[in-house]
């Protein structure tokens, strides 16, 4: 039988998103933490969202570091212009 128990763990809260915005692009990241603290990025991968740093985030910005979550273009609460506006580059690496 499977434990389910993880079902009633506490959901750790996300703060509110901050925005910036670039040409036709919005991008959404959040932090956590002291403002004083050490900057510490968490990006995420190609299918995903900042939302699954949020107990990561949490540990380190109890550790004393400033901690910033984006949301990468196209993800998450991040913006993607109309079709129209869009241009392979850029999506590209660099």
């Amino acid at each position: 039988m499977r434990n389910n128990d993880y079902l009633t763990l506490p959901v750790p809260q996300l703060p509110r998103a901050h925005h910036v915005a670039r040409g036709y692009y919005t991008s959404a990241y959040f932090t956590l933490g002291p403002y004083d603290g050490r900057p510490l990025l968490l990006c995420h991968g190609l299918a995903a969202t900042g939302l699954q740093f949020v107990a990561d985030a949490h540990f380190f910005a109890e550790q004393g570091f400033l901690v910033i979550v984006p949301d990468l273009r196209g993800h998450g609460r991040s913006k993607m212009p109309d079709r129209k506006f869009r241009r392979n580059e850029d999506f590209s690496i660099k």
